[in-house]
């Protein structure tokens, strides 16, 4: 059994619920754009870029476009290690940790070199459950403490 201060291990895998949340989204959105075309044809642009962003929302969520966080180590002292799909690892401080309930855990942080706060939604289905019962636990327990 890890105990509670270990470093975690994060290793992200595609998360089917995000992906079908979001088609559904997306589609209604460029359905009503379409139907909205009809009496206006400006709306045909907004139902093309609104299937672009379809398109490119998915690629994230199926963790295949450049700079998607693909994996992350979080020390118990809150630093933050994370590998990027097809770029550069980065490193940085965890600046802030919630838990919703026990579908959702959200992680920011803040990278050493960068002023720009990254922040990450970890669904359940995008882990193991047992990972996602620890990543809970320390967002209730032991949450970081400082904004810097």
């Amino acid at each position: 059994m890890p105990r509670f201060d270990d470093t975690i291990h994060v290793t992200l895998r595609p998360s089917p619920m995000l992906r079908i949340g979001s088609a559904l989204v997306h589609s209604v959105a460029v359905g009503v754009a379409v139907a909205l075309a009809w009496a206006i044809p400006e709306f045909a642009i907004l139902a093309a870029v609104l299937a672009v962003a379809a398109w490119r929302a998915d690629r994230r969520f199926r963790l295949c476009a450049p700079g998607v966080c693909t994996a992350f180590r979080w020390s118990a002292d809150h630093h933050v290690h994370w590998q990027r799909f097809a770029r550069a690892p980065l490193s940085g401080r965890c600046i802030e940790a919630r838990s919703w309930g026990a579908l959702w855990v959200r992680l920011k942080w803040r990278g050493d070199a960068h002023r720009r706060a990254h922040t990450i939604v970890i669904p359940a289905d995008a882990v193991d459950s047992d990972l996602h019962r620890r990543l809970r636990a320390r967002c209730r327990v032991a949450p970081p403490s400082d904004a810097g």
